[in-house]
Parts: C-alpha cells; sequence; structure tokens
C-alpha cells in the first residue's frame, strides 16, 4: 500500500500514516479493504446525486442499443424532456417523491392517458436503472 509521493508526503507524514495503518491491523481492520469500501461508498453516494435528466441520458443510451427503431428511442426522449424534465429533471434521483410524479402526471392523465401511462413507465425505468446503479 503507498503512502503517497514524495514530494507531497513528506517523510514525518508517512511515517504517521504507517503508524495509523499499523494500528488499524493490530485493530483487525484491513486498511486496503477499508480504503476499497470506502471508495466504494463515495460511488454508491455520488450516483444517488445524479440528476433525473443524466440518469435519462444513461437509460437512453443502453435502450438506443436495444431498440430496433430510432423512432421509438425519438419518443422515449421527446415525452421525458416535455413532460418530466421541466418538474424533475434537475433534481437527483434519490429525492424525487410521489408528489414530484404526481405534479407530472395528473395534468394529462385525463387528456393524454397513453401518453402519461407511457411516461410513468419510462420515469420508472429510469428510477429503477438509477437504484440498480
Amino acid at each position: 500500500m503507498g503512502l503517497g509521493p514524495y514530494p507531497e508526503v513528506s517523510l514525518a507524514e508517512a511515517r504517521d500514516k504507517a503508524r495509523e495503518l499499523r494500528k488499524q491491523i493490530r485493530n483487525g481492520i484491513n486498511p486496503l479493504q477499508e480504503k476499497h469500501e470506502q471508495k466504494a461508498r463515495q460511488e454508491i453516494l455520488a450516483r444517488k446525486k445524479k440528476t433525473f435528466a443524466e440518469c435519462c441520458e444513461e437509460v437512453l443510451e443502453v435502450k438506443d442499443s436495444e431498440m430496433k427503431n430510432k423512432k421509438h428511442l425519438a419518443q422515449w426522449r421527446s415525452t421525458l424532456e416535455t413532460y418530466a424534465y421541466p418538474f424533475i429533471g434537475k433534481k437527483a434521483v434519490s429525492e424525487i417523491t410521489k408528489v414530484d410524479l404526481l405534479a407530472i402526471l395528473e395534468p394529462i392523465w385525463l387528456t393524454k392517458n397513453e401518453t402519461a401511462s407511457r411516461l410513468r413507465g419510462r420515469i420508472e425505468t429510469v428510477i429503477d436503472y438509477a437504484k440498480a446503479k
């Protein structure tokens, strides 16, 4: 395990870090495993902070390779950009609530029921994707 490059980490700092690492080992903690777990936790937090629009783009990239007809991908993008982005596009996926979803769907549910139903499914797909990541 490296402690850092010489000019950036002085000999005294390296000794202090080594002392801390030995202390962790004595306490039954594997410093390398701890470092990897910390990095994984940070990645999970970063993913949770992704906005709905960012997750949509990731889902659309996946869908692009799955869909045979590019028109369907354009329809996915259009409904999400038209109806969902104004309400939750800049919102972190982890902060989206049922109230947000109702605010998106209620205005179009009676007049454009098929669009609302498809939009609900598409939003659900994006949120499920974000949770899985």
